[in-house]
């Protein structure tokens, strides 16, 4: 059902109406633009959070393009710090002189947005003739343009809405135990990578399982790696990586299989889009990821086996099998949002 546009209001925060500004005048040249982020209750429109168009976007006097990567990464990062989450809600971009009318594109761009929401999207266009002013339309789905207006004014806002999450929020129930190994190695390999303290149970346990391989692995043939345990709360049981052996012909493919996906191990310990686990069948390396956030343009779920070829390094995905190249995750999930934006 669409919305009311005569009762319509868009509220910014005065941190959002800031960065509207700021980028306005600090590409005062050229065009510029940026997301909207918030809530849409009750015929309002909150935006809280304002996302630039980032370092690798085009700046032309009469064109504009966003730098879809950065703008997606941003807006992710910033929705998970508020407790209630926030929504894709629209955009804007300036226009030359007093030119106050969306062009072609901009319809389609717009469109793309209202689509995709039962609440339709905002658009706001910015001129600078020669004082700053800002126009907003609500965009509703068939394509169809109502100005509203808009007030900034922090105390409009619920505190639902703005209520953000504190570094408890991040940090885990539980208390992570890992059982000494019952085999000394006088010279540890240094991991290289460490369990973040905030990651979520599963990835906690996976991160452990990888350093085993590496630091025992002289001894691994004749000695069982040790039991990676998690206690976690009262809630759940305690969880058990169960025992792993490998023989002296499966030493080198692993080692070379973690060697090869080493810098997808980084990528996934440093992103908080994702909760993952990791596993070992036959000699793959099976990467599964769940989105955890609410931004309906990232794919929701992932599941990636890495191996060793004859000919080298692979990865499948859906059932198709690649030539791995670095990056392979972080550069599909890049994809799958291009895809999202481009697909009609």
């Amino acid at each position: 059902m669409l919305n009311d546009p005569k009762k319509s209001l868009v509220i910014f925060s005065e941190k959002a109406y800031m960065g509207i500004v700021a980028e306005t005048y600090e590409r005062v040249s050229t065009e510029t633009g940026g997301l909207f982020l918030g809530k849409f209750h009750q015929g309002t429109w909150y935006v809280l959070e304002t996302v630039d168009p980032g370092p690798n976007s085009v700046f032309q006097p009469a064109y504009f393009e966003y730098d879809t990567p950065y703008v997606n990464h941003l807006a992710n990062k910033i929705e998970r710090f508020y407790k209630s989450g926030l929504q894709l809600l629209g955009l804007w971009h300036r226009h030359p002189g007093n030119f106050r009318k969306f062009s072609s594109t901009d319809d389609g761009t717009n469109y793309e947005f209202a689509r995709r929401s039962p609440n339709g999207a905002i658009s706001a266009l910015v001129n600078l003739a020669p004082d700053f002013t800002l126009t907003i339309y609500q965009v509703d789905n068939p394509l169809r343009y109502t100005q509203i207006h808009y007030l900034v004014d922090d105390s409009l806002i619920p505190p639902d809405f703005t209520e953000q999450k504190t570094a408890a929020d991040f940090l885990p129930m539980q208390k992570l135990d890992v059982l000494p190994s019952a085999v000394p190695v006088s010279k540890p390999a240094k991991p290289r990578w460490k369990p973040r303290l905030w990651a979520n149970p599963n990835k906690i346990r996976s991160w452990n399982l990888f350093p085993a391989f590496r630091k025992s692995q002289s001894r691994i043939a004749t000695k069982p790696m040790p039991l990676v345990a998690v206690t976690t709360s009262p809630v759940q049981p305690v969880v058990a990586v169960h025992e792993v052996r490998l023989d002296a012909n499966m030493r080198a493919p692993i080692d070379s299989l973690l060697d090869m996906v080493d810098n997808e191990l980084v990528f996934l310990q440093s992103q908080m889009d994702y909760k993952y686990s990791l596993n070992l069948q036959n000699n793959e390396l099976i990467v599964s990821m769940n989105y955890i956030h609410q931004m309906e343009y990232y794919p929701k779920k992932l599941e990636f086996a890495f191996g060793m070829g004859q000919v080298g390094g692979y990865a499948r995905i859906d059932g198709n099998k690649f030539r791995y190249t670095p990056n392979f995750i972080m550069e599909k999930i890049y994809h799958s949002i291009n895809n999202y934006y481009t697909k009609e």
